[in-house]
């Protein structure tokens, strides 16, 4: 109850087969890796997490308390560490690596600190930042995480609406 979590959501909500399977292994053995966490910025005796949002989902769903390390980090050490956690995992999805992007450049932060986040060059950074971008947000919470669809399928949805949109307009 003293855990918040990070201010840029990186991760769609998404309970599937995965999450299942992390409950399962955690319910019977425990938590094996410690979350990371810093103190909160706004309020005394909480923390705001760093990386393991679902571990700590996970144990708190069986009442059970969450290891953690707490370290001092700014907003900007917070996100690059959140993204490259996930990152080196290969853990989110294209469109969700889109969508934690997006927010961090909403939020302020400058490119290079997402570049970092996200460990992509400039152009990459651009190119997932414009696709993200040129599909509203409910249409892609509507779909999910769809870890197998990649950068050609969320392409080709794009140039669909794109094209829909065109052609309302036309009319």
């Amino acid at each position: 109850d003293k855990l918040a979590g990070s201010f840029a959501q990186d991760r769609l909500d998404d309970e599937g087969v995965e999450f299942t399977t992390l409950y399962q292994a955690i319910k019977e053995s425990g938590q094996k890796s410690p979350i990371l966490v810093r103190p909160h910025p706004d309020r005394q005796d909480h923390y705001q997490i760093a990386y393991g949002h679902r571990r700590a989902k996970i144990l708190a769903k069986l009442g059970r308390s969450v290891r953690a390390v707490v370290q001092n980090l700014t907003d900007e050490e917070l996100v690059v560490i959140q993204g490259q956690e996930n990152s080196a995992r290969k853990d989110l999805s294209y469109i969700e690596r889109g969508l934690f992007a997006v927010t961090l450049e909403e939020q302020g932060f400058d490119r290079s600190i997402i570049m970092s986040a996200l460990s992509m060059e400039k152009t990459q950074l651009s190119r997932l930042l414009s696709l993200t971008k040129s599909i509203p947000k409910n249409v892609i919470l509507a779909i999910g995480p769809a870890p197998k669809a990649g950068r050609p399928r969320w392409t080709a949805l794009a140039e669909r609406l794109s094209a829909l949109k065109h052609a309302t307009q036309l009319d």
